[in-house]
């Protein structure tokens, strides 16, 4: 059992998977990533990274005059009413003199042996000396493991990392690591590290044989690969290869994106890839847009588009612009010239399609003018709504459920994705109506990475006759002639 704590000024970002926690009322708050990782002696095993903000906390005097916290932390696995792995243990803070100059975050870090398969993570986070009901969260996972084929591990986001004097509960491969416990890059963060590790290369290519690993960032919304945010490493193939990089972000702009790690053969095929979900706010670095100066529009397509229809069309590109493309869009484009705007929407379709960027204008706008009739309000166009938006973003989904007269939630509605991204599958949106009146459904849930994720949906959604209920408590709850978590969990 690791119960060993790093305390200092921890910089609060989310993992592989990552999540941040509240209690009900409020005082504690934690942020927790868990990674997927696997030892050739043992098998399979989850890694959790859990951080406590120390200042929420409630102190006591000890034995040595000093104030401390401490919190008790229950971590299990189970599968229907089996549990199948458990620890509980107790994280004491460090001694303070002055609790009101707490600047720190406890950081504890678990490893769970797991066989392959699917289970119910749940974490409970009980502050000791505060009568408070504990925080807790559960979350789905799947322990997925082929022993003889290309596996890489999640893509663990770390703090920082140090060659290894002695062995802690924080080292693997002769390194130690802090894990950064978020997916969130503020402005003060100038650098960000990552590791990863790759299995059975030796099975799949021979013993020794050579291999390179490519690591870039991309932006999460094209997959368009950033300029200078790349790099690669010469490995030989063995049962476990484990590489660390670190990336200056100082010139990364705000936006969302992927760190991804691919693996290419020695015909630099690709034979493997992984990736992992941040976000950066840099509001002092803009961005360069492509000089549109230098753009020809003769002959193209947009170059006789008036000015209308251009203010018109390039606010409809928003579900499907990087984070350059948005400013552009988001400035106030009724001070720029009108050629300018013909350069941007042709430069635009053109990194899209190069050889026939009208087209691919054109299949986007027919289903621009879908949203807006299906989606559209009286005061909002079909791309602003949140339908319209995922519609666009990621395409028509595979299966769509309504529900506009249940007794006791508002009206809903339930989109299934097999297959929203490359690295994205089986994934859910729950939209609902809470004013029960306009056809602007908001996006309440989804397990779909950068979306809006909302532990109490299901509360949420049936507020419309059980406004006061507790929404941690699964028991007890009028969800009389609801269907909402049947449809969720079996789409078709």
């Amino acid at each position: 059992m690791y119960k060993n704590l790093i305390y200092g000024i921890l910089l609060t970002v989310l993992m592989c998977f990552s999540v941040k926690m509240f209690a009900q009322d409020e005082p504690i708050q934690g942020y927790l990533t868990y990674s997927q990782f696997y030892s050739p002696g043992t098998g399979p095993y989850l890694e959790t990274n859990l951080a406590i903000q120390a200042s929420d906390l409630v102190y006591v005097v000890n034995e040595n005059g000093m104030h401390q916290g401490t919190v008790e932390v229950t971590q299990m696995f189970h599968r229907g009413d089996s549990v199948l792995n458990y620890r509980k243990y107790q994280l004491n803070s460090p001694e303070v003199e002055n609790v009101e100059a707490i600047d720190f975050n406890l950081i504890d870090q678990q490893r769970f042996s797991l066989d392959t398969g699917s289970y119910v993570f749940e974490i409970l986070i009980k502050d000791l000396n505060n009568d408070q009901e504990p925080l807790q969260h559960q979350i789905p996972v799947s322990i997925m493991f082929n022993h003889n084929e290309l596996e890489i591990s999640s893509i663990q986001l770390i703090q920082s990392y140090t060659t290894a004097k002695e062995e802690t509960p924080f080292t693997r491969s002769g390194v130690n690591t802090v894990p950064y416990v978020s997916e969130f890059y503020p402005e003060k963060v100038n650098t960000m590290a990552f590791f990863a590790e790759i299995y059975n290369m030796d099975k799949v290519l021979g013993e020794n044989e050579g291999y390179l690993t490519r690591f870039y960032l991309e932006s999460f919304e094209t997959n368009e690969i950033m300029a200078n945010y790349s790099g690669f490493k010469r490995m030989n193939a063995q049962p476990a290869n484990i590489f660390f990089h670190k990336m200056d972000i100082s010139n990364l702009p705000s936006g969302n994106y992927n760190v991804v790690v691919e693996v290419r053969n020695r015909n630099n095929e690709e034979v493997g890839m992984r990736k992992k979900f941040i976000q950066r706010s840099n509001p002092g670095v803009a961005y360069e847009l492509a000089n549109l100066e230098a753009i020809d529009i003769t002959r193209r397509f947009t170059e006789n588009m008036s000015r209308d229809s251009l203010l018109h069309y390039i606010p409809a590109l928003t579900p499907i612009s990087n984070s350059n493309d948005k400013l552009f869009i988001h400035s106030n484009l009724e001070d720029k010239e009108t050629n300018t705007l013909r350069k941007f929407f042709l430069n635009f379709w053109s990194s899209k399609n190069y050889e026939d960027p009208e087209k691919e204008w054109l299949e986007y706008y027919a289903m621009v003018k879908e949203v807006d009739a299906f989606y559209g309000t009286m005061i909002r166009r079909g791309f602003e709504t949140d339908r319209g938006r995922v519609y666009l973003q990621y395409g028509p989904p595979n299966s769509i459920t309504s529900r506009s007269h249940e007794p006791s939630s508002y009206p809903y509605e339930i989109w299934y994705y097999h297959q929203l991204t490359d690295a994205q599958w089986n994934k859910r949106f729950v939209f609902y109506n809470p004013d029960l009146v306009t056809n602007d459904y908001e996006l309440l849930h989804s397990n779909a990475i950068g979306e809006n994720y909302n532990q109490t949906w299901k509360h949420d959604l049936h507020k419309r006759n059980t406004m006061n209920i507790d929404p941690y408590n699964t028991e007890d709850v009028d969800r009389w002639g609801s269907e909402a978590e049947r449809i969720y969990n079996n789409p078709y």
